[in-house]
C-alpha cells in the first residue's frame, strides 16, 4: 500500500510539476501577448495621435511666424520712431544752421555799417585836420584876442574857423 501510495504520490508529484510547467508557460505566453497588445496599442495611438501632433506642430509654427512677425513690427515701429527722431534732429539742426547763417549776416551788416561810420569819421576828421590846418594859418591872420576866447574844444574851433573863413 505504501507503494500505491507512493505512486500515487509520486503521480500526483508529477502531474503537479507538468501544471506547473504549463502555467509558466501560459505565463509566458501570457507576457508575450501582453507585449504585442502593448505594441498594437503603442502603434494605435500613434497613428491616432499622428494628426492631432502634426495639428500641434501646425499651430507652434503659426505662433513661431506670429511671434517673429510680432518682432518685426516691434522692429519696423522702432526704427520708424528712431527716423522720425532723426528727421526732427535734422529739421532742429537746419533750423539752428539757418540761425546761424542769420545772425552771419546781422553780424555782416553791423560791421558793414560800422566800417562805414569810420570811413565818415575818417573823413571827418580828415576835414578837421584840414580845418585845423586852416585854422593855424587863420590864426595867425586873425587877432589873437578872438582865437584866445576859444576854449580847447575843437568843435567850437572848427566853428570859429568856418566863421574865420567865411568872412574873408
Amino acid at each position: 500500500m505504501e507503494r500505491k501510495k507512493d505512486d500515487a504520490d509520486g503521480s500526483r508529484v508529477q502531474q503537479l510539476e507538468e501544471r506547473v510547467k504549463n502555467l509558466e508557460q501560459m505565463e509566458e505566453k501570457m507576457d508575450s501577448l501582453k507585449r504585442k497588445v502593448d505594441e498594437v496599442l503603442l502603434e494605435r495611438k500613434k497613428k491616432a495621435d499622428e494628426p492631432r501632433v502634426g495639428k500641434l506642430e501646425e499651430r507652434v509654427k503659426n505662433l513661431e511666424v506670429m511671434e517673429s512677425g510680432f518682432k518685426m513690427d516691434c522692429l519696423k515701429s522702432k526704427l520708424e520712431d528712431v527716423s522720425l527722431e532723426k528727421k526732427k534732429s535734422d529739421d532742429a539742426d537746419g533750423s539752428r544752421v539757418q540761425q546761424l547763417e542769420e545772425s552771419v549776416e546781422n553780424l555782416e551788416t553791423m560791421v558793414s555799417d560800422l566800417k562805414a561810420k569810420l570811413d565818415e569819421e575818417k573823413a571827418k576828421s580828415s576835414s578837421d585836420e584840414f580845418l585845423l590846418v586852416n585854422a593855424q594859418i587863420i590864426n595867425v591872420r586873425c587877432s589873437s584876442s578872438v582865437w584866445s576866447n576859444l576854449d580847447s574844444n575843437p568843435e567850437k574851433q572848427s566853428r570859429a574857423l568856418f566863421m574865420a573863413s567865411k568872412a574873408e
